[in-house]
């Protein structure tokens, strides 16, 4: 059976949750014995073949790639959008699908052009899968008529019991994410001026992945930072969780962020405290003694002195095997 993967922009080193999904599903069902292909939307026109993978980058709108496409299945990992709906219309496959890793799903039913995308993709998607409650009852308000359900993310593969730790001496705060409002990066700079008046030697690494340039954050990192705000650009998160004492993620909303996020996952493998917030399908998987409510840097500065003067990981409430994930998958792809 071949399958096709399409999502949106997959580049390497892969610094999002959904282009993670999107390479991992890919690897796991190629070594199932299927033939995989990505289709990647870029504003370029190329292929490669990374790890025995073809992956053609392509403009969304290229219909006769569409059509010139073979596959038993095609699986989009994105929320509803026009750009695949040269795919959706002109491609052969027995079967399409579609999984939307957004928290909020992106809040599809809301957009301009749904009324017009609508009546095609409940024509042409099999069935669409989420990974949280939360989605799913955002799933009820919108028009989709299709078939929907829960599958579970792919986790990480560095693993929770032989990870090693290398801590800092000195207390280290981190944040991971593009500097976006929306990821509460503001919070956490604001919590850190508190917590730093009663911690000596407190450090701020903030590793941003620079998908977004916001020139008023920066400035505003410039202004408070007092050499202790480290700034790096992307990183390898198993070796920066690793030395950090505490993570930081505190979401001020669900939408445009991966449902569960990946880096907590990652922060509980390497033994690492984090702190995020109670919004959308987060509380579904992880303790509410880690999670407080967004937009709110006192409660944050309160959670960090906390956890620096007694560490404790709380891990997930729900167990996920990636080799169970796997499984979900095939037999979406089953045609029986």
């Amino acid at each position: 059976m071949k399958i096709v993967y399409y999502v949106h922009d997959l580049h390497f080193p892969l610094r999002e949750g959904i282009r993670k999904q999107a390479w991992w599903l890919a690897q796991a069902i190629q070594k199932e014995g299927h033939e995989v292909e990505i289709i990647s939307t870029a504003p370029i026109n190329k292929k490669i073949i990374r790890e025995g993978i073809p992956i053609t980058y392509t403009k969304p709108w290229r219909i006769r790639l569409a059509r010139e496409l073979q596959a038993d299945i095609i699986h989009y990992l994105i929320h509803p959008t026009p750009m695949i709906i040269p795919f959706l219309l002109f491609s052969k496959a027995k079967a399409q699908y579609l999984t939307i890793h957004d928290g909020a799903l992106n809040l599809f039913w809301k957009r301009i052009w749904w009324p017009f995308l609508s009546p095609i993709i409940n024509a042409k998607i099999k069935k669409v899968s989420v990974q949280t409650d939360y989605q799913m009852k955002l799933l009820k308000k919108s028009s989709l008529k299709i078939s929907a359900g829960k599958i579970a993310p792919l986790l990480p593969e560095f693993g929770q019991n032989n990870t090693k730790t290398n801590r800092n001496k000195v207390p280290t705060l981190l944040f991971m994410s593009h500097l976006h409002p929306s990821k509460g990066i503001y919070e956490v700079l604001k919590a850190f001026t508190v917590v730093r008046k009663k911690v000596p030697q407190l450090q701020l690494v903030i590793a941003d992945s620079g998908i977004t340039q916001n020139k008023n954050i920066y400035k505003y990192i410039q202004k408070i930072n007092q050499e202790d705000i480290i700034l790096k650009k992307t990183v390898i998160p198993k070796e920066e969780l690793s030395k950090a004492w505490i993570y930081l993620y505190p979401l001020n909303t669900a939408r445009e962020t991966f449902s569960i996020p990946l880096s907590l996952i990652e922060s509980i493998q390497t033994k690492t405290p984090y702190i995020s917030t109670n919004v959308g399908g987060i509380p579904e998987y992880f303790g509410s003694g880690s999670l407080i409510p967004p937009r709110n840097p006192e409660l944050l500065a309160e959670k960090i002195l906390e956890l620096i003067k007694k560490p404790k990981i709380h891990l997930l409430k729900k167990d996920i095997r990636n080799e169970e994930v796997i499984k979900e998958h095939l037999q979406l792809y089953s045609f029986d």
